[in-house]
C-alpha cells in the first residue's frame, strides 16, 4: 500500500488528470483491503462495528466515485472488444442490444461437459496461459 500511495503521489504536480483517477484507485484499493481484513481488527479490538460500517461505506461510495472513469480504464489496456467480451462496454455503444443479445445466447447460458462456459477454451484459457496476445 505505502509502495502504490508513493507511485502515485509522484504524479501529483502533474498537470494532467492521472493523479486524480489513481488516487481514486488507490483509496479504493486500501478501502478495499481494510474491509477484507476487517474480521482480525474487530477481534483485536483495534476497530468497533462502527467503523466496520463506515469502512464499507466509504469503499462503496469511492466505487461510485469511481464508476464514471470505469470504461477509460479498462480501455487504457487496449483489449478489443471480442477479448473483453462486454456487453456493456462495447466500442460501438449499443449497450442494450448486446447485453440481451449476450443473455439471450446460447453461449453464455449453456455450459460444456467440463462444467465450464462455452467460451473457456476460446477466450479464458489463453488469457490464463499467457498465449491470448
Amino acid at each position: 500500500m505505502k509502495n502504490f500511495k508513493a507511485e502515485v503521489d509522484k504524479h501529483k504536480k502533474a498537470k494532467s488528470g492521472l493523479y486524480h483517477v489513481l488516487k481514486k484507485i488507490c483509496d479504493a484499493f486500501a478501502l478495499s483491503h481494510l474491509s477484507q481484513e476487517m474480521k482480525y481488527l474487530l477481534e483485536d479490538s483495534y476497530m468497533t462495528p462502527e467503523h466496520s460500517k463506515w469502512v464499507d461505506s466509504l469503499l462503496l461510495e469511492q466505487c461510485r466515485v469511481l464508476r464514471e472513469d470505469v470504461v477509460s480504464l479498462v480501455d487504457s489496456f487496449g483489449l478489443p472488444d471480442l477479448v473483453l467480451h462486454s456487453a456493456i462496454g462495447r466500442f460501438d455503444g449499443n449497450v442494450y442490444e448486446n447485453y440481451f443479445a449476450q443473455v439471450n445466447s446460447s453461449k453464455i447460458q449453456k455450459l460444456t461437459d467440463n462444467g465450464r462456459p462455452a467460451y473457456w477454451e476460446e477466450v479464458v484459457k489463453p488469457l490464463l496461459q499467457g498465449t491470448a496476445f
